[in-house]
């Protein structure tokens, strides 16, 4: 299902979106359910509304769009998500950024000297929602 003529894929469950409410509130936040009638349900985390911050909201599919994915790179990024992977026991998203750190630990460059050893493993759940940059 495309949302019109430009080939931007249709939000699927879990995707981060960005766009205008039913209640036309601006917003960022996930997918959280796709109704037949052409309803996303929206879990937001931004919004020019407050109080819509934290809670579900509906908009049209004509109303929003699939944000791009954030495929973090840098050594400190990469460290904090690995942070937050652990303290969500989310151990595929673990492993997936400490193989990520550990092929940016083998390149060389001088910034990468100040380094402090290798993460370890734990057990954990798996992931939900994909990352996604939101700073716009």
């Amino acid at each position: 299902m495309n949302l019109d003529n430009d080939n931007r894929q249709a939000p699927r469950i879990g995707d981060w979106v960005s766009g205008t409410s039913l209640m036309d509130e601006r917003f960022i936040g996930y997918v959280e359910a796709i109704d037949k009638n052409g309803l996303v349900k929206i879990y937001v985390t931004q919004c020019d509304h407050d109080a819509a911050v934290g809670s579900s909201i509906r908009a049209w599919f004509t109303h929003i769009d699939r944000l791009p994915e954030h495929d973090p790179s840098d050594i400190e990024t990469l460290r904090s998500l690995m942070d937050l992977a652990l303290m969500t026991r989310d151990r595929a998203w673990f492993d997936e950024l400490a193989a990520k750190l550990a092929n940016r630990k083998s390149e060389p460059s001088p910034s990468l000297q100040a380094d402090h050893g290798t993460p370890g493993t734990f057990g954990g759940s798996n992931r939900l929602f994909r990352r996604v940059n939101t700073d716009y």
